[in-house]
This record gives structure tokens, C-alpha cells and sequence, in this order.
């Protein structure tokens, strides 16, 4: 640990230390030895590790004036043009990131993580056309492992009477999020086979897709298809705009159950019911301010809420577990329609509330997130609010408290 690296004396050691610390997470153990090495002896290669720490904690000025040194140092490092990129995205600064990335992009054209950078920034940039035409790439990025399919890839063409195979990715959020193109899809008269992770299965179900539509999980034997298309990929395929996206999917829980959540959730004092979700202790410190809005009862969101989950809330912040009632996401989206609020960071859970229309707060979205950069806002869920991370979440959840429409 810190002592064998404060008893290391050749750089080169020293070096191997610090990204091995990168590694395995111990970004302030890393950063003290970089700064070190940097302190004895500045070389580009060092600055960029440690522009990299620096962005990472937070520190985003720092990061880029290690990045610009270390470009000073070696004008054509293209890690240093990227470092330069990335905290130029950090700070806000998209348009002038894409510059940096040209530049990277002039030494090393066909590095696939660079080319994903500069996506991202013409999607935080707002130039949603050239961003997921530049996304494409993520197939060759560490990303994603490639997939094999049996047909060829359908970019656009009269789809018709076909059998189109649209494929999830990894992330079950972003296959909600984009659940939104399916319905435009289906207008095109294919007959649909959508494939999706387990987890998902049961609410893609719920879309209404016509009867020429089949939601199969993931892993799965598919059946026949003569065409395919990542979900992903679809705004590429319809040239979507900033300006122009459909509205998020309407996943159709039953009813009955959400009556029965609406029961459930049902104060006879007239508070409002908050659902909360939070990962980890860092997420549970974030709600902290929520425990002085007395005119909210919070319930936990997450069916593995135990005893461990609730001891990381902070001191004072009651909240009721729902458990295993809960059970998948549809329903969840049952329980969500019957709430009256929901709150969450960046997750599956918070792009099922904004797709189901719920008043929604986005606690501490990263500025790096292309979907949720915005003033004040996100196209994508225009009724969603974001809470950054030093925000006002107690004011923002009072501020829907008065919104809501009288009983």
C-alpha cells in the first residue's frame, strides 16, 4: 500500500504502483505518487494519468492544466489532446472539447475510445445527428463485444412484411430510454422480434407494438429474422435531431395493481408518497436533506432494501422498505404510477419513473452524461428535474409537493 510505495525509490516502480492503484479504484493513493513523479520530474505521459485522476475526483480545472503541460511537453501525444477533451466535457465546455479531439483524432484517426469520446461530445454538444452516426463505433470500443447475427444489418430500407430483429445492450436504463423508437419502427410495418435482457422482458411486453411484435429475453434461441438493427442504433437509422424525439415509451402496467399500490401508499394525514433509490452509501448520503420534508413518507424502491441498505441512509432519513413486493420492473412501474414522486440517481429505475410520466428528480447526474446534460433539464424527459450534487433535493421535492394537483 502507501507504505511500499513510499519505500519505492525507482520511478518505474513507482509508476507500475500508481496504475495499479488506478486500477483497482484507489484513485487518491494513485494521485499522491503521480504527483510525486510529476513534482520530480514532468513527463506527458505522468501529466495525463494525472489529469485523469483529477477529473475522476471532481477536480476538473486541475485536470485540465495537467492535460495542457503535458501537451507543451509532447504536441503530438494524442492521450494528452484526449486528456484535454475530457476535461473540457467536465467543465461544461463540449464545443471547445471537440476541438481537443480533433486534434487527438489527427495522430490516432481510428482509435475506437477516442472516436466514442468525440460522440459523446457532439451528443452533449447538442449535434445528436453526427453524435450517433460517430456512436456507431462502440462496437469496436471496449464498450461492447461485438455480436455475431445471421443477417445483415438494416440501415433504413423499406422494412415491410420483414422480420427485423432490434437487440438491447448492456445497459437495462438506456434500453428504456430508447424504448421510445420502437413505436416508430413498428409504424413501418415489420414484424418485430425484440430482444432484451431477463430483466426487461415483461415490460418491453407492455408496450403496444401491434400484433406483429415478440419480446424474447436475451440468451435465448431467436427465431427466424432477415434483418437487424441494435436498439441503439435507431435514431442513427432515422437521422433524429435534438429537436425532433419522440416522446419515452408508455410501458402499460395493469391497472389493478397499481390501485393496489395507490391503496398501499394511501396517508390519512395528507402526505405525499416519495419513492427513493439509491446504490451505494455514497447515493444514500445524497438523500440526507429529504429527512427535513416532513410532508413526505419515502419508500425504498429497490426490493433488496435489508437491513444493510437502510443502515447506509443517513441518521434521521426514515424510510419504509417495500421488499420483495416489488418484484420486477413492471411491478415497480405499477408501484411508481401510484406514487407521487420518485427519486433516483442516473439507473434503470430512474428512466422507468420519467418514461411512465412520474414527477422525477435526478439526483447528482455526472456533467459527462450526454442524455442528462442540460439547462436544468433533459430533452429526453423534459418533466424531469436535476438535482447536482451539492443542489437543493428538499427544495426541488417541496417545489412538486405544491405542484401537485389538489385530491
Amino acid at each position: 500500500g502507501d507504505a511500499i510505495a513510499a519505500g519505492a525509490s525507482e520511478p518505474a516502480l513507482r509508476e507500475t504502483l500508481a496504475s495499479v492503484f488506478l486500477r483497482i479504484g484507489e484513485r487518491d493513493r494513485a494521485g499522491r505518487l503521480l504527483a510525486a513523479l510529476v513534482a520530480e520530474a514532468p513527463t506527458a505521459d505522468r501529466l495525463v494519468e494525472l489529469s485523469d485522476v483529477d477529473r475522476l475526483a471532481g477536480r476538473f480545472e486541475e485536470a485540465l492544466a495537467h492535460a495542457e503541460r503535458a501537451i507543451e511537453l509532447c504536441p503530438d501525444l494524442a492521450e494528452a489532446h484526449r486528456a484535454v477533451g475530457k476535461a473540457l466535457v467536465a467543465l461544461g465546455r463540449a464545443e471547445e472539447a471537440l476541438v481537443a479531439y480533433g486534434r487527438a483524432l489527427a495522430v490516432a484517426p481510428s482509435d475506437p475510445e477516442l472516436l466514442m469520446d468525440e460522440a459523446e461530445a457532439l451528443l452533449i454538444a447538442g449535434d445528436y445527428r453526427r453524435g450517433f452516426a460517430r456512436a456507431e463505433v462502440r462496437w469496436q470500443a471496449a464498450e461492447l463485444l461485438p455480436r455475431r447475427f445471421s443477417a445483415p444489418r438494416w440501415t433504413g430500407e423499406d422494412i415491410a412484411g420483414r422480420t427485423l430483429l432490434v437487440h438491447g445492450e448492456r445497459n437495462p436504463g438506456l434500453d428504456i430510454a430508447f424504448a421510445r423508437f420502437l413505436p416508430q419502427l413498428a409504424a413501418r410495418g415489420p414484424r418485430l422480434v425484440v430482444e432484451v435482457r431477463p430483466a426487461l422482458t415483461d415490460l418491453f411486453r407492455r408496450l403496444d407494438l401491434g400484433s406483429d411484435a415478440t419480446v424474447v429475453e436475451q440468451g435465448r434461441r431467436l427465431p427466424p429474422y432477415d434483418l437487424e438493427v441494435p436498439l441503439r442504433s435507431l435514431p442513427n437509422v432515422f437521422g433524429t435531431d435534438r429537436n425532433d424525439l419522440p416522446p419515452p415509451a408508455r410501458f402499460r402496467p395493469d391497472p389493478l395493481r397499481v390501485e393496489a399500490w395507490r391503496r398501499q401508499f394511501a396517508d390519512g394525514d395528507g402526505r405525499v408518497a416519495v419513492g427513493v433509490y439509491w446504490r451505494n452509501a455514497q447515493d444514500a448520503e445524497l438523500l440526507a436533506s429529504l429527512a427535513d420534508v416532513g410532508e413526505a413518507r419515502l419508500f425504498a424502491l429497490d426490493r433488496r432494501a435489508g437491513r444493510a441498505s437502510l443502515a447506509a441512509l443517513p441518521k434521521g432519513l426514515a424510510v419504509e422498505p417495500l421488499g420483495s413486493r416489488l418484484g420486477g420492473f413492471v411491478e415497480m412501474a405499477a408501484a411508481m404510477l401510484a406514487l407521487d414522486v420518485v427519486i433516483a440517481p442516473v439507473s434503470a429505475t430512474v428512466h422507468l419513473a420519467a418514461s411512465l410520466g412520474r414527477p422525477t428528480i435526478v439526483v447528482a447526474p455526472s456533467p459527462t452524461d450526454w442524455l442528462w446534460v442540460g439547462d436544468g433539464g433533459t430533452p429526453w424527459y423534459p418533466g424531469a428535474r436535476l438535482s447536482c450534487r451539492d443542489g437543493d433535493l428538499a427544495g426541488l421535492l417541496r417545489g412538486l409537493v405544491l405542484e401537485r394537483p389538489a385530491p
